[in-house]
C-alpha cells in the first residue's frame, strides 16, 4: 500500500517537535534546588530530629518543616497559597513527591511537640563549623525588637502596642531578636514573643526574653560584644555581661544618671559639659562627631560615655537628628569604635525590613500562638538559608533577599522528567544563571 504524501509547509523556527521519553513540564521555582541543597548541607533534618520532630504519623515532620520554611522564599503567604505551590513538580520532587493539603500543613505548625527554638539554635551552632559563616571575634551580637502588626483581636498574644516608627499604637505581637553580625554574614541566633500579662499568670517581658536568650548564646560560645538601645539598658542584663566577661555597647536616654569626676549628672549634663570642648570627626563616617570620657556608671562601675552629633537612625530626611548619647561597658575602648559598633546595630533594621518584605514575616493568618511561633522561626531558618547560599555561592554574594528569592528562586524554567529524576532547565540569560551552573545545582530529585 503506497504511503500517503505529506504536503510541503513551512514551519515556525520557533517550533520543534522531537520523539522522546522524556516528560517536558515547567516550574515557577527553577532556584528551588539550590535552597534544598543548601538545607542538606546544614544537615537540617538531622538537627529537626534532635528537637522531636519525628514524632508524627503521614508526611515526615522533616519534610513538611522544609516546605513550610521554603513558603517565605517561594511567595507563597498561607496555607493554601502553599498547597497550591506543592502543585510544583519542583518543590514536590524536594519533599518526595508528596501530595500535602492545607489541613496537614495546619496541623503541623500548630503541633505542640515540636521545639523549633532548639531548631533556630542548632542551626545557629551548624553554622560554626562552616568557614565562611563561623562568628568572627570581631563580630556583635545585636537584641533588638520589631511589632507585627495584626487586626485579629482573637489572635493569642495580641496587644496594644506603641509603634515608635509610625509614632502609634497599633495592635499586634511584640517579637524580640538575638542576632549576629560580622564581616562576612549576618543570621538570627534566638527569636521570641512577648506576651501579654493576664490574670493569674507571669510573663517575661522583652528585656527578660532578651537575657534568656544571652544566656543561651554565651552557653553556645558566642561572646561578641552585645549592642542594643536604650530598652535593654537595664541592671539584670550589664549584671549578667558583667558576669560573664561579655561586652556591651548601648545607647542611653538623655536623663540616665552617670558619676562624673565625682558628681551625678544626667547624661544630657554630661554631654554638655564634654561639648564645650571641640568635636572629632568620626574617620569613616565624615558627617557624625563625637566626644566622649571616662563616667561611671552605678549598677556596673567605669564606662566609656560618647556623645554623638549627626548620628542618623530612623529619622526621616531633613529632620533634625539631634544628640545622642552611648555607653561602652569597657572603659578603654576609644570613642570612635563605641560609634562605630553603635552604627552596626543598623543591620538588625535591615533585617526586620527583609523579614517583612521579602520573607512575610507579618502575613500569618492563625490563631494560635504555637502556629506563630512555628512562622516566625521558619521565616529565621529561610533567613539563613538565603545567607548560607551566599556565602557558599560567590555569585549571590551581592544579591538582596529580595533580589534572590525573585530573580533566582522564583524562576520560570522548563524541566525534564525522565523516571524519578528532574532536570531543571536553566536559561543562560536569566539573572545568577553563572551561580546555577557553575556549582551544577539545577538538579533534584
Amino acid at each position: 500500500m503506497a504511503r500517503p504524501s505529506i504536503p510541503r509547509g513551512r514551519v515556525s523556527g520557533n517550533v520543534s517537535m522531537r520523539l522522546t521519553g522524556m516528560k517536558r513540564q515547567v516550574t515557577s521555582l527553577g532556584g528551588l534546588p539550590a535552597v534544598r541543597m543548601a538545607w542538606d548541607t546544614l544537615g537540617m533534618n538531622s538537627i529537626l530530629l534532635e528537637h522531636s520532630f519525628e514524632k508524627r504519623s503521614g508526611a515526615p515532620a522533616t519534610e513538611l518543616a522544609f516546605a513550610v520554611t521554603v513558603e517565605h522564599l517561594a511567595q507563597a503567604r498561607s496555607n493554601v497559597e502553599l498547597e497550591k505551590a506543592l502543585q510544583d513538580p519542583v518543590l514536590a520532587a524536594c519533599i518526595g513527591g508528596r501530595q500535602v493539603d492545607e489541613t496537614t500543613l495546619s496541623r503541623f505548625r500548630n503541633d505542640n511537640r515540636f521545639d523549633w527554638g532548639g531548631v533556630l539554635e542548632g542551626v545557629s551552632e551548624r553554622l560554626q563549623s562552616f568557614d565562611l559563616t563561623r562568628a568572627d571575634e570581631d563580630g556583635i551580637l545585636i537584641v533588638d525588637d520589631t511589632i507585627a502588626e495584626k487586626a485579629g483581636e482573637k489572635i493569642e498574644g495580641v496587644r496594644r502596642l506603641y509603634d515608635s516608627s509610625a509614632e502609634r499604637y497599633v495592635t499586634g505581637h511584640s517579637i524580640v531578636n538575638l542576632v549576629y553580625s560580622g564581616r562576612r554574614v549576618f543570621y538570627p541566633l534566638a527569636c521570641e514573643i512577648v506576651l501579654p500579662v493576664s490574670d493569674g499568670m507571669e510573663y517575661l517581658t522583652k528585656n527578660d526574653l532578651a537575657l534568656c536568650m544571652l544566656k543561651g548564646a554565651v552557653r553556645r560560645g558566642f561572646r561578641q560584644t552585645v549592642v542594643h538601645d536604650s530598652a535593654y539598658l537595664c541592671d539584670d542584663l550589664m549584671q549578667f555581661l558583667d558576669s560573664a566577661n561579655v561586652p556591651w555597647v548601648s545607647k542611653c536616654k538623655s536623663n540616665r544618671i552617670l558619676v562624673y569626676h565625682g558628681r551625678r549628672l544626667h547624661a544630657h549634663e554630661l554631654g554638655s559639659i564634654l561639648g564645650r570642648s571641640r568635636f572629632r570627626r568620626h574617620k569613616r563616617y565624615r558627617d557624625i562627631e563625637y566626644a566622649s570620657a571616662i563616667a561611671e556608671l552605678p549598677g556596673h562601675g567605669l564606662c566609656r560615655f560618647v556623645v554623638v552629633r549627626n548620628f542618623r537612625e530612623d529619622e526621616p530626611e531633613g529632620a533634625d537628628v539631634g544628640i545622642k548619647y552611648l555607653l561602652a561597658s569597657d572603659e578603654s575602648v576609644h570613642g570612635s569604635t563605641v560609634v562605630r559598633l553603635y552604627k552596626m546595630r543598623w543591620k538588625v533594621e535591615e533585617y526586620h525590613r527583609s523579614a517583612k518584605q521579602d520573607l512575610g514575616l507579618k502575613d500569618y493568618q492563625g490563631r494560635k500562638l504555637r502556629g506563630v511561633i512555628a512562622h516566625l522561626m521558619s521565616v529565621a531558618l529561610a533567613h539563613i538559608l538565603v545567607v548560607f547560599m551566599k556565602a557558599c555561592l560567590p555569585r549571590l554574594k551581592g544579591a538582596s533577599t529580595g533580589q534572590l528569592v525573585r530573580d533566582f528562586i522564583c524562576t520560570s524554567c522548563r524541566v525534564n522528567s525522565h523516571g524519578a529524576r528532574l532536570t531543571v532547565l536553566y536559561d543562560r540569560i536569566l539573572p545568577y544563571s553563572e551561580a546555577i551552573r557553575h556549582y551544577q545545582m539545577a538538579r533534584a530529585g
